[in-house]
């Protein structure tokens, strides 16, 4: 999903200037849902949003 569209569904459009709200959330969610030893569930696409993996691939 692109920064705008998750900005938009969470914060309204008023927190389309606040990228940084999303880094906060994005990086709280990833310590509670991530383990240390495994890749990330979610993985940024650079300058577009975040991409949600929803299978690991197996070490």
């Amino acid at each position: 999903m692109t920064h705008k569209k998750l900005l938009r569904a969470i914060w309204g459009p008023s927190a389309l200037q606040q990228p940084e709200y999303l880094r906060v959330l994005v990086a709280q969610l990833r310590k509670k849902i991530d383990l240390p030893s495994s890749p990330s569930y979610i993985e940024s696409e650079p300058w577009v949003g975040y991409r949600f993996r929803a299978t690991l691939p197996q070490a």
